[in-house]
C-alpha cells in the first residue's frame, strides 16, 4: 500500500485543485470535508498518480539512458548550434529526471512488487439488464429464467465476476438463478458424485454466507408452478423490486466481495461517498469485508471520500485527512474542525453531544415507562426472524407428514399464517392452520387481520372455522389433533398461577407426537407490564426446570444470537409441570438475572454503555417479577 502519496500541481491544477500530499497513510485512507471541498475530484486523481508512479522506473531509466547518449554526442565535434541545441536538451532532461526523482521519494509504498498494484474504481450504478436483456434488475416481475437460453444466464451470471460495481451489479439475477440451481442440482441423485457440482455447491454455499452476514438471509431453493428451480430470498421468491436501494447497493457489494476476490487482492480501491443509500452499519461491515486478508489482503489500500460522521469515527484519526478549499491536511490535530464541518458549523459537536444524550435519556425513561403499560401485539413483517423459526418448527416437527396440523396459540394478528403461507409455496408443503384468541385480550382490528391471514392461506373451509376462542372447541369428535402448537411471545404475559391449566389445555388438543413450540425474545425491546407482577421470561435452564427433565427441549433454534429463542417441548412432557417445578423454575429466572446483573455492575465506567443500561434495566425488572411470583407461592 502507499503510505506518502503526492498529487502534483501539474495533474491538481488541471482540475482546479491545489498540489497535496498525504502521508503516513494507512490501509484506509478518508478524505473528509464539505461539499465543493475537493474530495472527488482528488479521488478521482488517485489512479493517475498510481499509474504515473508505477511508471516511474521505466520512465525514469528511459531518460537516464537519453540524457546519457546526449553526454556521449556533446564529446564528438559538433557545430555550434547543434551542441547549442543538445546542451538545452540536457537541461530539460537534467530538469525532468530531478523530477522524477523527487516524485519517487515522495511517493513511497510498502509490501511487495508494486509493478502489478491496479486501481479498481467503485461507483454506485444500478444495472439495467435482467435475464433477457433491455430491462433494469429493477423490472417489476419475478426474475424466472426459464425459456432464457442457459448460455445466455450463465454468462450474465459470469459478469460478477469482471471489475468493479457493474459487472457485480449487471449478474444479480442471474447469478441468485445460478446459486439457486445448484441446491436443486444436489438433490439430484445422479449429479451427486459430480465434481463441478461440488465446486458449484462450495461457491454457493460461500455466498449465502457473505448474504447471512449482510441480510440475516441467503439464496434459498424454490419452485415455480411448472416445478422447475427458482430462486427465493428472504422466504419470498426473488424480486428485485421489492428491494430498497440500499438493500441493492448491499447485494451488489455482496457479489462483488465474493466473485472478484482475485481481481480485487492488493488492489487499491477508490470509493466516492460509499454511505449513500447505506446504512452507516451495513457500509462499515462491507468495508470490513473488503478490507480482510481473505479479500484485499494486506497490500491493498481503500482510499475513501466520505460526509459521514460513523464513517470517520470507524476510520479513527491516523486514517483522516481533510480536504476544504482546494486543499489536503491530515486530520490528527484538526478533527474539532472536520466534525464542526461536518455538523453544520461551529457548535456541531456540542449539538450531536447533546442529542445522544438526550436520546439515550430519553429511551432509557421510555423503557421504564412501558414496564407499567400493557402488552402491544406484533403485526407480520417482512424478513422477520421469529415468522422463520415459527416456519422452521412447522417444518422440522412435521417432517414426513402430508399435513401438519398448527394451532398458533394468543394468535394476535396471525403472524404464523404469514410465514406459513410463504414457507408452504417454497417448500410445496400444506399446513392446515387453526388459531386461538381469547376474546377478552384481543381487539377487533386484531380479529379482522388474523381472519384475513387466513384467508390468503387458501384452506378449504371459510376462515372463521379456522379461528376459535375456546381450546375445548378442538377436542370435539371430528377434530384432527393439533402437530404443533406454538406460543410465540405469549408465556411471558401469562400469569404464573394459569400456566398449569394452559399445559393442560393444549395438551389436550395435540396430537400423541405433537410439540408445544414456545418461541420467546430473551431480551425485550420494549418494556411491558401483562400482569399485576410483571413479564418473565424463561430461558432453556428454566424450561427444563418447569417441565421436570434435562430432555424436555426436544427443538431448538436461536436467532441474533441467542437472543431470540424458540424450545418445542414434546407433549408428554407438558403435564409433568408442577407447582413446585414452576418455583424451581422461578428461582432459575430469578438467579440467572441476579448474575447478569452482577456481571454488568463489575464493568468499568469506561466499558458501559446505553446498550449494557439497558439490559441492566430488563435484568432488574426480572430479577423483581420472578421474586413477586416467589412470593405469591411463599417461596424464599
Amino acid at each position: 500500500m502507499f503510505t506518502d502519496f503526492i498529487f502534483p500541481e501539474s495533474l491538481a491544477n488541471s482540475v482546479g485543485l491545489n498540489e497535496a500530499e498525504a502521508r503516513n497513510c494507512k490501509s484506509l485512507v478518508v478524505l473528509a470535508g464539505p461539499n465543493g471541498a475537493g474530495k472527488s475530484r482528488y479521488l478521482k486523481l488517485v489512479p493517475t498518480v498510481v499509474e504515473r508512479f508505477l511508471s516511474l522506473p521505466s520512465r525514469l531509466e528511459a531518460q537516464e539512458r537519453e540524457h546519457k547518449n546526449f553526454e556521449e554526442l556533446l564529446k564528438a565535434g559538433l557545430s555550434d548550434d547543434t551542441r547549442s541545441d543538445y546542451e538545452q536538451k540536457l537541461v530539460k532532461l537534467a530538469r525532468a529526471i530531478a523530477t522524477l526523482r523527487a516524485i519517487k521519494k515522495t511517493v513511497k509504498w510498502v509490501g511487495q512488487s508494486p509493478s502489478t498494484v491496479k486501481t479498481i474504481p467503485l461507483r454506485y450504478r444500478l444495472a439495467e439488464t435482467s435475464f433477457s436483456g433491455g430491462e433494469s434488475f429493477m423490472s417489476a416481475r419475478p426474475h424466472n429464467p426459464h425459456g432464457v437460453p442457459p448460455e445466455s444466464v450463465e454468462k450474465q451470471a459470469l459478469a460478477g465476476t469482471e471489475e468493479g460495481f457493474d459487472g457485480a451489479a449487471t449478474s444479480v439475477p442471474a447469478y441468485f438463478h445460478e446459486v439457486a440451481r445448484a441446491i436443486y442440482d444436489s438433490e439430484h441423485p445422479r449429479q451427486r458424485e459430480s465434481t463441478l457440482l461440488a465446486k458449484r455447491l462450495e461457491d454457493a454455499h460461500a455466498f449465502n454466507l457473505l448474504l447471512e452476514k449482510f441480510f440475516g438471509a441467503g439464496v434459498e431453493l424454490g419452485l415455480d408452478k411448472s416445478g422447475r428451480p427458482l430462486a427465493y430470498f428472504r422466504g419470498r421468491p426473488f424480486k428485485p423490486q421489492e428491494l430498497s436501494e440500499g438493500e441493492q447497493i448491499l447485494i451488489i457489494w455482496t457479489i462483488l466481495l465474493h466473485r472478484q476476490k482475485e481481481r480485487l487482492r492488493g488492489a487499491v480501491v477508490t470509493i466516492d461517498e460509499p454511505e449513500n443509500h447505506l446504512h452507516p452499519d451495513a457500509c462499515i461491515r462491507a468495508l470490513d469485508a473488503l478490507r480482510s486478508d481473505d479479500i484485499l489482503g494486506p497490500d491493498g489500500q481503500i482510499w475513501l471520500a466520505t460526509h459521514s460522521v460513523p464513517l470517520i469515527a470507524y476510520a479513527g484519526l491516523d486514517s483522516v485527512y481533510l480536504v476544504d478549499h482546494g486543499n489536503i491536511e491530515y486530520a490528527g490535530n484538526k478533527i474539532e474542525k472536520v466534525i464542526d464541518r461536518l455538523m453544520g458549523g461551529d457548535g456541531g459537536r456540542t449539538r450531536l453531544r447533546t442529542l445522544l444524550a438526550d436520546a439515550d435519556d430519553l429511551a432509557f425513561e421510555t423503557f421504564a415507562a412501558q414496564c407499567l403499560l400493557p402488552p402491544t401485539v406484533a403485526a407480520p413483517r417482512e424478513d422477520d426472524p421469529q415468522q422463520k423459526q415459527m416456519a422452521q418448527a412447522a417444518r422440522e416437527i412435521g417432517a414426513g407428514k402430508e399435513d401438519v396440523y398448527i394451532l398458533d396459540y394468543a394468535a394476535g394478528r396471525g403472524r404464523l399464517a404469514v410465514s406459513l403461507r410463504e414457507e408452504g409455496l417454497k417448500q410445496g408443503r400444506k399446513f392446515t392452520y387453526f388459531a386461538f384468541q381469547d376474546e377478552g385480550y384481543t381487539t377487533a382490528d386484531e380479529q379482522r387481520d388474523c381472519l384475513a391471514h387466513i384467508q390468503e392461506l387458501g384452506q378449504p373451509q371459510p376462515a372463521e372455522s379456522y379461528l376459535v376462542h375456546r381450546l375445548d372447541r378442538l377436542c370435539v369428535p371430528g377434530k384432527p389433533p393439533m402437530d404443533l402448537v406454538v406460543m410465540s411471545n405469549v408465556l411471558h404475559e401469562l400469569p404464573v398461577r394459569k400456566w398449569l391449566e394452559c399445559f393442560r389445555q393444549i395438551h389436550e388438543v395435540l396430537a400423541a407426537d405433537g410439540q408445544l413450540v414456545i418461541l420467546e425474545d430473551q431480551l425485550l425491546p420494549v418494556g411491558e407490564l401483562p400482569h399485576a407482577n410483571g413479564y418473565l421470561v424463561l430461558d432453556d435452564v428454566a424450561l427444563m426446570s418447569l417441565f421436570n427433565s434435562d430432555k424436555a427441549i426436544q427443538f431448538q433454534s436461536t436467532a441474533r444470537g441467542d437472543r431470540l429463542t424458540a424450545y418445542g417441548i414434546p407433549r408428554s412432557y407438558l403435564l409433568q409441570a408442577t407447582t413446585e417445578s414452576i418455583v424451581n423454575a422461578l428461582k432459575k429466572v430469578r438467579n440467572m438475572a441476579k448474575q447478569q446483573l452482577l456481571l454488568l455492575r463489575k464493568d468499568s465506567p469506561g466499558e458501559r454503555s446505553f446498550q449494557s443500561g439497558r439490559r441492566h434495566a430488563h435484568y432488574a425488572l426480572l430479577h423483581t417479577n420472578a421474586q413477586l411470583a416467589l412470593d405469591e407461592y411463599g417461596a424464599a
